[in-house]
C-alpha cells in the first residue's frame, strides 16, 4: 500500500456532514462510493436498514385508530366501519414502510397520505349519521376510490425512492450560526409582511407586485420554522436564538390569525412541531397539547368572530391594525368561552377539526352526479394552469388559480359565482381528477404525484437537513399537508415559493465539499456549548 492511499480520507456520509453542522442528515439507505468516473454503477447497501424513532408513534396513532373504531363499532353500519377501515390502512401504509425504514428520506409523501386518515377515512367512522342517506355501493365505490388512489401512488413512490443513486461531493448549505440568523431573519420578515398584509398598507401597492411578495413570502417561512424547530429540537440553537424564534414565531401566529382565518397559523406550528421531533427524535407532547389547546380554544368562537367582524353574509374583509390586535383575542377569547358555556347547558356540540376537514362528501357527489347529471369537465379546471403561471406583473388582467374551485362548485350546483367569491368549498387534487377524467384522472393523478413526492424525496437523501435539496423537500411537505387545493392552486403556489427559496439560496447558502468541513462544524457545535455554559 503507497503513502497516497493511506492517508487518503474515507468518504463522507450525509449523516457525518450533518452532524458536523448540527442538524440531523435525510436518511440514506443506499449510497455509493463516490467516483470522478461518468459511469454510476449500481449502489450498494452499506448496512441494514433500521427504523426510525417514529415506530412507537405510529403504532400508537394506530392503536388509537382501532380502540375507537371497536368502541363505536355498534352504532355503526358494518359499510362505514369497513370502508372506512380500507382507507385508513392504505393511507397509513407509506407511513408504516418510512417508520420501519423501508423508504428513507423526508416523509413528503407519507405525511400526503396520512392526509386521508381524516379528510375521508375518520369522517367515514364518526360522520356516518350525515352520510347515511349513500347507498352502500355508492360508500364502497369512493372508498376503493381512494384506497386504490393511495395503494397505486405508494407503488409509484417506493419505485422513485428504490432507484439507484450517486451522493454528490458538494452541496450548498446554510452553514453553522449564520444559517440561524438569515432563518430567524426571513421569519421576521415574514411575521411583517403579514403585519402589513393584514392592516391593508399593502394595498398602496400594484396588484402584480403585491401577489408576487405574497408568494415570495410564503415558502421561505414555511421552510424556515422547520430548521428552526428542527435545531431546536437538536439543542442546536444559542439561548438568545431559542428564544427569539418563539417569540417570532408567536407574532407571525398571532397576527396571521388574528385575520379569522386558523389555517396557516395551524400550519406554522405543525412545522415548528414536525421540526422538533425530528431534532429531538421524540414527539414534544407537551408543546403539541399547548398547539391544540390554544387553537381548539379559537377555533370554538370563530364563527361567532366572523359574524360580528364579517356581517351576516360573511362578505365583508375589516382590516386588522397593529394596535387593534389585543383587543381582538380579548374578544375572542370571550366569545370562545361564552361559546362553550351555551353550547354544554344546551347539550350541543361545535363542530370539530377533523369534521371541517372532510372531502369525501365531494367525491360521493361528483360519482353520483357523473356523467349523467354533470358531465366530466375533460381537463377544463387544469386549462387554467398555464395562464395562472405567467406572473401578474406580466398579466394584470390574468385569471386566478382559485377559478378552478369555482368552476367545480358551480357545475355541480354547490354555489353561484357570485356566492363562490366570498367563501369557498374546497374540492382537493384527487376529487378534481375524478370530476375531470372519472377513473383515468385518479389513476394519472396517483403517477404524477408518486413520482413528484419521490423525486424529491431521493433527491434529498443522505444530505443535511440544511442544504438546498433537503430545504426543498421541507417546503415540500408544508404543500403535502394542505389538502384542500386543486391541481392549479397547488402548483401556482409552490413554483411561486420554490422561486423565493431557490433566490435565497443562491444569496446565502455556501458551496461546501462534504468531505472536507468536518472539523469546521464540530468547532460550531463546541461554541454554541460553550455560549450557552457562559449565559
Amino acid at each position: 500500500m503507497n503513502v497516497e492511499s493511506r492517508n487518503r480520507r474515507p468518504p463522507l456520509s450525509g449523516w457525518q456532514a450533518s452532524e458536523a453542522y448540527g442538524d440531523p442528515a435525510v436518511p440514506h439507505g443506499l449510497v455509493v462510493t463516490r467516483s470522478r468516473s461518468p459511469i454510476v454503477s449500481r449502489p450498494r447497501r452499506l448496512c441494514r436498514r433500521k427504523p426510525t424513532g417514529f415506530l412507537p408513534l405510529f403504532w400508537s396513532v394506530a392503536a388509537v385508530l382501532a380502540c375507537y373504531t371497536v368502541f363505536t363499532m355498534s352504532d355503526r353500519p358494518w359499510t362505514f366501519t369497513l370502508a372506512g377501515l380500507t382507507i385508513a390502512i392504505s393511507a397509513l401504509l407509506p407511513g408504516w414502510l418510512w417508520c420501519h425504514g423501508s423508504a428513507k428520506g423526508l416523509p413528503i409523501y407519507p405525511v400526503f397520505s396520512a392526509t386521508f386518515v381524516m379528510t375521508s377515512a375518520f369522517q367515514l367512522l364518526s360522520g356516518y349519521q350525515r352520510l347515511s342517506e349513500e347507498p352502500d355501493e355508492a360508500i364502497w365505490r369512493a372508498s376503493l376510490t381512494i384506497a386504490g388512489f393511495l395503494l397505486a401512488a405508494t407503488l409509484v413512490w417506493m419505485f422513485w425512492l428504490n432507484r439507484p443513486r450517486e451522493l454528490p461531493t458538494h452541496c450548498r448549505v446554510l452553514k453553522g450560526q449564520r444559517g440561524n440568523a438569515i432563518l430567524l431573519t426571513v421569519l421576521g420578515l415574514g411575521a411583517t409582511f403579514t403585519l402589513i398584509d393584514h392592516a391593508g398598507w399593502a394595498a398602496r401597492l400594484p396588484g402584480g407586485l403585491f401577489t408576487a411578495l405574497r408568494g415570495f413570502m410564503r415558502g421561505p417561512t414555511a421552510f424556515a420554522v422547520f430548521i428552526l424547530g428542527m435545531r431546536w429540537g437538536a439543542k442546536a440553537l444559542t439561548i438568545p436564538q431559542r428564544t427569539w424564534f418563539i417569540i417570532l414565531l408567536g407574532a407571525f401566529c398571532a397576527i396571521d390569525a388574528s385575520s379569522l382565518f386558523l389555517v396557516t397559523a395551524i400550519g406554522a406550528c405543525l412545522m415548528m412541531l414536525a421540526g422538533f421531533a425530528v431534532g429531538r427524535k421524540t414527539v414534544p407532547w407537551g408543546r403539541a397539547a399547548l398547539v391544540v389547546g390554544v387553537f381548539g380554544l379559537l377555533h370554538v368562537g370563530k364563527g361567532e368572530m366572523r359574524l360580528r367582524h364579517w356581517g351576516e353574509e360573511l362578505a365583508e374583509r375589516p382590516t386588522v391594525k397593529p394596535w387593534e390586535i389585543p383587543a381582538i383575542y380579548a374578544e375572542w377569547a370571550r366569545a370562545s368561552i361564552e361559546a362553550m358555556t351555551s353550547q354544554r347547558e344546551a347539550g350541543e356540540q361545535t363542530q370539530s377539526f377533523l369534521a371541517r376537514a372532510n372531502t369525501i362528501d365531494l367525491l360521493l357527489q361528483a360519482q353520483r352526479m357523473s356523467p349523467g347529471e354533470a358531465p366530466f369537465l375533460h381537463g377544463e379546471t387544469y386549462a387554467l394552469i398555464p395562464q395562472a403561471l405567467v406572473p401578474r406583473l406580466i398579466n394584470p388582467d390574468k385569471g386566478s388559480p382559485h377559478d378552478s374551485t369555482t368552476l367545480l362548485n358551480i357545475h355541480y350546483g354547490n354555489q353561484t359565482y357570485e356566492s363562490a367569491q366570498v367563501t369557498s368549498i374546497c374540492w382537493g387534487m384527487l376529487n378534481e381528477a375524478f370530476a375531470n377524467f372519472c377513473y383515468l384522472g385518479c389513476l394519472g393523478l396517483a403517477v404524477v404525484l408518486g413520482s413528484f413526492y419521490g423525486t424529491m424525496t431521493r433527491w434529498s437523501v443522505g444530505l443535511p437537513l440544511t442544504s438546498v435539496p433537503a430545504l426543498v423537500g421541507v417546503f415540500t411537505v408544508s404543500f403535502a399537508i394542505q389538502t384542500e387545493m386543486t391541481v392549479a392552486i397547488f402548483i401556482t403556489s409552490y413554483a411561486q415559493g420554490l422561486f423565493a427559496l431557490l433566490v435565497l439560496a443562491w444569496l446565502f447558502a455556501e458551496r461546501i465539499g462534504l468531505q472536507d468541513h468536518e472539523t469546521t462544524g464540530q468547532q460550531d457545535n463546541k461554541t454554541i456549548r460553550r455560549y450557552e455554559r457562559l449565559h
